[in-house]
């Protein structure tokens, strides 16, 4: 399964967030991060940082969510979709033909959704979501960039990322020290909260 279907799962864990994992060992830690720059005119004040990694059948990747919800975990582990918010959804992992692997230390070369199935080695997918009073928002997409990962271990990611979208004014870069969270990648089933 290439990396681009499961940055779909991972970005509506943006918008919906998922919950439900089944690690061996449960986390629910909380990150941070800092978001430089706008997409579609938004800036972006994030104020937590969550990871973990997503299993899709046979395959898995290293999903990260930036969001400006606090207690991001808490959220995934309430079946609670992010409102009025805004999330960074990242997927990073290394494809070898239809396989992609859990990332380790590198730096992952980021494309669209639309082409990363079609690349190798050391990739990512990258959404940005804007979500309103009712939980939805329309992801966009990176169009390029980088994601370098520093620290790759069970408590989760530190990076930068340095990402283009539509146009070259829509540009955000920035770094995370993200908490994994257990839940993240699970089940779907999620509501909006009053």
């Amino acid at each position: 399964m290439d990396i681009s279907k499961k940055l779909l799962a991972t970005a509506s864990l943006a918008v919906c967030a998922a919950c439900g994992g089944s690690n061996a060992k449960t986390y629910s830690l909380t990150g941070t991060a800092t978001v430089t720059g706008t997409v579609a005119g938004q800036s972006m004040t994030a104020t937590d940082a969550v990871s973990n990694v997503v299993a899709i059948g046979s395959s898995s990747a290293g999903a990260i969510l930036i969001t400006t919800a606090t207690a991001q975990c808490n959220l995934i582990n309430a079946h609670q979709q992010l409102k009025n918010g805004k999330a960074l959804a990242i997927e990073v992992g290394t494809q070898t033909g239809t396989a992609v692997a859990p990332p380790v230390v590198g730096t992952y070369n980021i494309f669209n959704s639309a082409a990363v199935g079609a690349q190798q080695g050391k990739v990512g997918v990258v959404q940005f979501v804007v979500t309103n009073a009712t939980c939805n928002g329309s992801p966009i997409d990176a169009q390029s960039g980088t994601v370098t990962l520093t620290r790759v271990d069970d408590t989760g990611y530190t990076g930068t990322f340095d990402l283009t979208f539509s146009t070259t004014t829509d540009h955000i870069s920035g770094n995370f020290n993200s908490g994994t969270c257990s839940a993240l990648g699970g089940s779907t089933s999620s509501t909006c909260p009053p």
